[in-house]
């Protein structure tokens, strides 16, 4: 335990760096030069103190630092075992709100960022957005945003301040490495998130003693990817599974091969035909990528059922639903391969895909020209790169992973997520290749800056420089001077007309899409 001028246990040893928990030199540099000062007697502010001092300016909050270090750590519990040197570090990358009555929070739909922790004040959710006056309200000491931040996926609520608040928005790589470095405070977010899991999705009606029985029988459960959640025919087991993070597939047995039924991604739930019917299995689960679950016990779930007349028809019209898609499936055997070959691909983690329908694809390359053209002349794909299905063909270009694996280990954290979803690498790059090595579908190239090409009339007349398009020939590469940074699509998230590659392309090839609507492109093109 170091104190907070770096001090050991053991009377004047100091530790900095990579053992105090700050690998980056820049870390190290200012921990030096404060021991050094603190050895010489001279009482100087740390490094990060007006940046975090700002912070609240900004915000219009009258605290110090130190008032603010000692707030969270004491007010909200998910970080009292945090010390005061560890909350500084996450202060330097959280920001402070002070939302007023009625307030937007965060909207329901947006992806990610960040965990929220209440310093004062209170917040609602809205559970249904078509009846906005059913809210839980959160208060002093509680934090919201984890269920989002588990997943990866888009925000499941909108949430609003139901008085004037205080809020501490931790970044999302942060909390993430919070929750891996430190147990209690993965405890802590996992006995929350599956509390208010099962509360959102399922129980808002159940009474207090009724959800606590419930809470006592589920736990949470791991599946690595193509491992099985359910089996077809299972006698016995009427356990129901809450997709908390990954994705599954739901597949049966027919003409002995795998046909599948349905693709499900976080924030659904599978397990209720059998406990309903009360007969076996009727079809497998499988995750399809690493997959985290809410297991709850068949006999807690019917105490809901009895508890909760909405919760019983919703379930119930959903089996409704399943049971009329298990008997047609056995005549869209084509769609399920399709679907087996993206979820083989990659996008049973991917929050949008560029797909090009090559019955349409002229093969003029205008797409890559047009991310080329707008990307300081490094395209961000690769048209004939990619497996293809069919018509179908996925070109190397990125996917936007709901658990982005480029963010995982970017030293200056200059890969972020935006509200929309894209995943996006900022100047802050240092050229390390962490997230070239990471990235499971070869999307991210280390480039460096192209010559600035000439003009249109001197390419046309007088033949100088390359012409539209990122030039690849060995001469053009070898113009290349500088430092290599990482290159990957954006999705154009700064163009108001969206993606260039989509607008570019002459026939419709090229589109986008998500894996919610994966289903309804195959049948487009498989009618």
């Amino acid at each position: 335990m170091l104190s907070d001028t770096y001090e050991a246990s053991v009377p004047g040893l100091y530790v900095i760096g990579a053992l105090a928990g700050y690998p980056l030199i820049k870390h190290c540099l200012n921990q030096g030069f404060e021991v050094i000062e603190y050895i010489l007697g001279n009482e100087i502010a740390p490094a990060d103190e007006p940046l975090i001092q700002a912070k609240l300016d900004r915000a219009g909050v009258r605290m110090s630092v130190s008032e603010l270090v000692t707030a969270t750590q004491q007010r909200v519990a998910v970080f009292q075992s945090l010390t005061a040197l560890q909350i500084r570090e996450f202060l330097l990358h959280s920001n402070i709100r002070a939302p007023a009555v009625g307030d937007v929070v965060v909207r329901r739909g947006e992806y990610s960022n960040s965990l929220f922790a209440i310093l004062d004040g209170e917040v609602g959710i809205q559970i249904d957005p078509e009846d906005p006056s059913w809210i839980v309200k959160l208060g002093l000491g509680e934090f919201f945003g984890e269920m989002a931040l588990i997943s990866g996926r888009r925000r499941s609520n909108t949430i609003v301040a139901t008085a004037a608040s205080l809020l501490l928005e931790v970044d999302r790589n942060v909390m993430i490495r919070l929750v891996r470095s430190d147990l209690r405070v993965r405890q802590a977010i996992d006995n929350a998130a599956v509390a208010r899991q099962i509360t959102t999705f399922f129980g808002a009606h159940v009474p207090a003693n009724a959800m606590t029985k419930v809470l006592a029988a589920t736990r949470v459960v791991e599946f690595k990817p193509n491992e099985s959640l359910i089996d077809e025919g299972a006698l016995g087991d009427d356990t129901v599974y809450l997709i908390r993070k990954g994705s599954v597939t739901v597949s049966v047995r027919l003409g002995g091969r795998d046909v599948v039924l349905a693709y499900l991604p976080a924030g659904n739930y599978v397990g209720e035909m059998a406990l309903l019917t009360r007969r076996p299995r009727t079809a497998t689960v499988r995750a399809v990528v690493a997959t985290e679950t809410v297991r709850i016990d068949g006999a807690a779930f019917r105490m809901m059922l009895d508890h909760d007349a909405r919760l019983r028809h919703s379930v119930e019209a959903k089996l409704g639903q399943r049971l009329s898609e298990l008997e047609e499936v056995r005549q869209h055997a084509q769609e399920s391969s399709a679907i087996e070959f993206f979820m083989r691909h990659g996008l049973g983690e991917a929050s949008d895909v560029l797909v090009i329908d090559e019955s349409l694809c002229v093969r003029c390359d205008n797409c890559e020209k047009a991310c080329a053209e707008t990307h300081h002349g490094v395209s961000r794909l690769n048209r004939e790169a990619g497996p293809t299905f069919d018509a179908l063909h996925l070109p190397t270009s990125c996917r936007h992973c709901e658990d982005p694996h480029c963010m995982k280990e970017c030293p200056p954290d200059a890969i972020h997520r935006a509200p929309n979803g894209e995943v996006w690498i900022d100047d802050q790059c240092i050229g390390c290749g962490n997230c070239e090595r990471n990235c499971p579908y070869g999307v991210i190239q280390m480039a460096a800056q192209p010559p600035e090409k000439p003009g249109l009339l001197k390419w046309l007349l007088f033949g100088m420089g390359a012409g539209p398009g990122e030039d690849k020939s060995p001469e053009g590469l070898a113009q290349r001077t500088g430092s290599k940074h990482a290159v990957k699509c954006d999705m154009c998230k700064d163009i108001a007309g969206g993606p260039a590659c989509v607008r570019a392309c002459p026939t419709g090839a090229a589109i986008r899409i998500d894996s919610i609507n994966i289903m309804e492109t195959i049948r487009r093109a498989h009618p």
